[in-house]
């Protein structure tokens, strides 16, 4: 759990600094930077190096985001053999299981005409799972698989997501904005004891996601992404790619505090 706290917070952190960074500084810091000359000239050199980094990235809000999530693993063994052996029957879930997410996000536009978001999320999951493949001895035993996948994890996610307007509403009320880009998940939480003996499950996993959003007056924006895995979340020769469906709602923090 410390470990969880510490890289929301890092990340909180790493946010805020990003948005804050081309405002003025306030009267008190000011006061203390001309106290402090030396910790004026880092600030000067620690400002510039960000403002290079993220100079094209301007016009940024912050928001709070939240849902739910509905995934499924689509699960290839590719011959893979361990000593367990799991009954199919009691296994396989053919369906797309509720989850829940929540974190922050940047909306702003790179070089003041490319619209962009830039979200942080910690995601709870709850997967169905789906075999393509089994090993079948009947009639004694029926259709078993010797990998069980795992139905319950936790990761932390950052996505770059490219935004486009569509023209279909009067846009000074309501914007319908497409989403396309990359998400990285990075997983927090530990296998259980049969999959971390043969260490099955990597720690960094990739999706391609896709979106409609629709912002109603800059009040709030409901959404719906569909995120189709592009590597496995597991190592070879086990192939399982995570797909899941986002929906859920943002409300800029500025309207919340």
């Amino acid at each position: 759990m410390n470990r969880l706290l510490f890289i929301i917070l890092l990340f909180i952190n790493m946010t805020i600094c990003f948005v804050g960074n081309s405002q003025n500084k306030n009267k008190r810091e000011l006061d203390l930077i001309y106290l402090n000359p030396v910790e004026n000239k880092l600030t000067k050199f620690l400002k510039s190096g960000f403002n290079k980094v993220f100079k094209n990235f301007k016009e940024n809000d912050i928001s709070v985001i939240s849902g739910i999530n509905f995934s499924k693993q689509i699960i290839s063994t590719n011959s893979y053999s361990s000593p367990f052996n799991y009954l199919l029957n009691d296994i396989n879930k053919n369906v797309s299981k509720p989850g829940y997410y929540g974190g922050i996000r940047i909306d702003g536009l790179y070089k003041y005409k490319t619209p962009y978001s830039l979200l942080f999320t910690l995601n709870k999951f709850s997967t169905g799972t789906f075999y393509k493949d089994n090993i079948n001895i009947d009639p004694i035993i029926g259709k078993f698989s010797n990998f069980k996948a795992e139905e319950q994890f936790v990761t932390i996610k950052i996505a770059p997501h490219y935004k486009k307007l569509i023209p279909i509403f009067n846009d000074e009320k309501y914007k319908l904005n497409f989403i396309i880009g990359p998400s990285i998940d990075y997983r927090l939480s530990k296998v259980n004891i049969e999959n971390s003996i043969n260490n099955n499950y990597n720690k960094i996993f990739i999706s391609g996601d896709i979106g409609l959003e629709f912002n109603n007056q800059d009040f709030y924006t409901l959404f719906i992404h569909y995120q189709q895995g592009l590597t496995s979340i597991t190592k070879t020769p086990i192939q399982v790619k995570l797909n899941r469906f986002d929906l859920g709602f943002i409300i800029k923090a500025s309207d919340l505090f």
